[in-house]
């Protein structure tokens, strides 16, 4: 995904995604099939590491407290795009600890849950 083009601007999501692209995920787009007020968007990314193909999707939630203003305040990460329910998630990130935890390891631990790592 050309990140010049994204309606997602926040630096920290556009971090978290360089962390899925270089663990093995592409950015396929924007899922445009929500109405919740909650999500703020949903983006669809897909392995290319085995199996290749597997769809997890990462969504952006706002924060009720400033419906109209529509602030992103976590990510939720679902191997299914997700409906109105919280328990689909298999991993939540709230966006301000973006920058205080490892990235990395947190991409890793759902690779984990995902996908088959044979290294």
């Amino acid at each position: 995904m050309n990140t010049n083009h994204s309606p997602i601007k926040d630096i920290r999501i556009l971090k978290l995604f360089e962390v899925f692209k270089v663990n093995g995920w592409v950015n396929i787009g924007i899922v445009d099939i929500s109405t919740d007020w909650w999500f703020y968007e949903i983006i669809e990314f897909q392995s290319i590491w085995r199996p290749m193909n597997v769809s997890l999707y990462l969504t952006l939630l706002t924060d009720p407290a400033v419906m109209k203003e529509k602030k992103i305040w976590s990510i939720g990460v679902s191997r299914e795009i997700p409906n109105s329910s919280f328990d689909e998630f298999i991993k939540l990130l709230d966006i301000n600890h973006i920058n205080r935890i490892n990235l990395t390891d947190w991409v890793k631990e759902i690779n984990k849950d995902v996908l088959i790592i044979t290294n």
